[in-house]
């Protein structure tokens, strides 16, 4: 038994995503469901990239250096918040409104420099692909337009300082052609070549810069139409959103395997209630019913009443753990195979007839109690005649049928107040557990009762049933009833209390009439 404290024993996570994987599944697809709502309900937006080749606007080159691009007179970071400026916002709101908020336009868009190149990604996303599309463009343009005008600006600020040196040179000759008679000659004629130098490199520089072309840089991609929206992402969400599903099945599997672990095989039962499995019962006949002796079914009741033969006692406890349908099954056919082979028998049911062809009638003294006897006819007849009782939900009844002449199978419901019975160690006491309905923890919950009381189970028949059968014994261990009587358990009064006998222990009249029977003598030995 594995304690929820302690590490798990080897094998428990392949077991409990192995029993758990429907859960796995439920919750995978209860993961993909729910992405798929949330997918459904997020606002939607497109976006949209247009790529633009940067370069100098004058005749300098640039050069890439690393992972980014600078040059003489291009710096690609620069130009990046440039492309983002209140300038180029102002453009494109002027070219977009009123179909884009100015609140907003500026977290819209977004700029990435590609390594080692000279171009600017433009990316804008908007609610609808036709805007995005159309933002990409006129951020593109816009930018070019800018910097072009900072271009042509720049330049004919540099226009103007070289003609202002020009001026200022040319009238410096003109002075100097004025004083070349008053002053020495030659120091004058060698100022005025001079300044003649000097204007002829301002003029060829003017010359220069008025012939410069700008060149802003050019859109070398345009803005597609994007075809589907850029966010949420249908892979992401999804995929989040199965990835938790997935992770919450696993979770609850395991913790269904460790807080509940189930009883499906034999491994099971020796590992959580540290007891031997004495058969396995697929109950192949109707609840209740008798099983062919040379059936499956029939051989593991043979191998039980073998297991059973070891023990000298007048009773056998049959206790299920949460219903009493297999209990009374597993009581039915052990006491019919005992009368089969001529041994005298009793088949005494506490809540509920077995399922078997034989007339109870009310006992006058005892009320609840109903009696009779089966013979049985066809492949059912029995050697010896076999007893058969049900105490009607009254343990008290049992007083009337402990004579001791005949080995008593007693089927008992879940939380008997016959468990006492139990309590003497000649006293068989079978556990039936139904695979896959009943849990370890109501397992080792009536064993535990029946340790208390001073008694020991003796082993454990797994009665598992498959079909609609089995899904008839699954209401059953749901409801507490026979496979006949769909009532409730006597044991509750109409205000929700207790009121099920109570009883004194193995000094009581009631357990000393099921003591175990003395050993018979042996051949030449005294009784």
């Amino acid at each position: 038994m594995a304690e929820l404290n302690g590490a798990p024993e080897p094998g428990f996570y392949s077991r409990a995503l192995r029993r758990g994987w429907p859960m796995v599944v439920a919750s995978l697809l209860l993961g993909l469901a729910a992405g798929a709502a949330m997918l459904s309900q997020l606002p939607q937006s497109y976006a949209s990239t247009s790529s633009v080749l940067v370069t100098s606007t004058g005749a300098q080159e640039t050069a890439a250096v690393g992972s980014r691009t600078v040059g003489g007179s291009v710096n690609l970071d620069t130009e990046a918040q440039l492309l983002r400026s209140a300038d180029v916002v102002g453009r494109v709101l002027t070219k977009l409104q009123p179909r884009v908020d100015p609140a907003t336009i500026s977290d819209q868009v977004s700029v990435s420099v590609p390594a080692n190149t000279t171009v600017l990604e433009v990316r804008f996303t908007a609610d609808t692909p036709e805007l995005a599309r159309d933002g990409a463009e006129a951020f593109a343009a816009a930018y070019l337009a800018s910097r072009r005008e900072m271009a042509k600006e720049s330049l004919e600020r540099e226009a103007t300082s070289i003609r202002d040196q020009l001026e200022a040179s040319q009238e410096e000759q003109r002075l100097l052609r004025a004083g070349i008679d008053d002053d020495d000659g030659q120091v004058t004629r060698a100022r005025l070549q001079s300044a003649a130098a000097t204007s002829a490199a301002l003029a060829e520089a003017l010359v220069q810069v008025e012939s410069s072309v700008v060149t802003p840089g050019r859109v070398i991609n345009e803005a597609p139409l994007p075809s589907s929206a850029a966010s949420p992402s249908t892979v992401t969400v999804l995929g989040s959103a199965g990835a938790l599903g997935l992770l919450l099945g696993l979770g609850l599997a395991v913790r269904a395997e460790r807080v509940h672990p189930r009883l499906l095989d034999d491994d099971d039962v020796r590992r959580e209630l540290r007891l031997p499995v004495l058969a396995r019962l697929p109950l192949e006949a109707e609840p209740g019913g008798v099983a062919h002796p040379r059936s499956d079914e029939g051989l593991a009741l043979a191998q039980i009443a073998h297991r059973l033969g070891e023990f000298d006692a007048s009773l056998v406890l049959v206790v299920p753990v949460s219903g009493t349908a297999a209990a009374t099954h597993v009581a039915t056919n052990l006491a019919w195979r005992r009368a089969r082979s001529g041994s005298a028998a009793r088949l005494v049911t506490e809540h509920g007839p077995p399922a078997l062809d034989v007339a109870l009638e009310e006992s006058a003294a005892s009320p609840g109690l109903r009696t009779g006897i089966f013979r049985g006819k066809g492949g059912t007849v029995v050697a010896a005649p076999l007893d058969v009782a049900d105490l009607g939900g009254d343990p008290e009844n049992l007083h009337d049928l402990a004579d001791g002449t005949a080995l008593t199978f007693l089927a008992a419901i879940p939380g008997s107040g016959l468990l006492h019975l139990a309590a003497h160690d000649d006293v068989p006491c079978l556990l039936v557990v139904d695979p896959g309905v009943d849990h370890a923890l109501a397992a080792r919950h009536q064993v535990r009762r029946v340790h208390e009381l001073g008694g020991m189970v003796t082993g454990v028949v797994l009665a598992s049933q498959p079909g609609r059968r089995r899904r008839r014994m699954r209401k059953h261990a749901r409801t507490g009833s026979g496979p006949d009587d769909g009532r409730l358990p006597g044991w509750r009064d109409r205000k929700g209390r207790d009121d099920r006998p109570r009883s004194t222990g193995r000094d009581t009249p009631l357990a000393a009439a099921f003591s175990p029977r003395p050993p018979a003598a042996r051949p030449g030995q005294a009784p």
